[in-house]
């Protein structure tokens, strides 16, 4: 990750899936995510977002369980 204090969570995932691929990010249960699914799945709902007239500076607010669709909602908002 590079030294910039203004890196958002967005850039930082992206470098991370840049420098490490298909390494494991997380386990989830019996499922593995790699950096690169991780930051796919979040630039999609980034864009669902988008679709949805969300624009940056937007506050979302989320209520749910420890799940992998709540980290990808997390990095997509960031």
């Amino acid at each position: 990750m590079t030294s910039d204090t203004t890196t958002t969570l967005g850039a930082a995932l992206s470098e991370a899936a840049h420098r490490w691929g298909d390494a494991p990010f997380i386990l989830h249960g019996d499922a593995v995510t790699s950096y690169a699914e991780l930051e796919h799945a979040s630039r999609r709902a980034a864009a669902g977002l988008m679709r949805l007239g969300l624009e940056p500076g937007d506050r979302i607010g989320l209520l749910a369980p420890n799940r992998i669709e709540w980290l990808i909602l997390f990095f997509a908002a960031g």
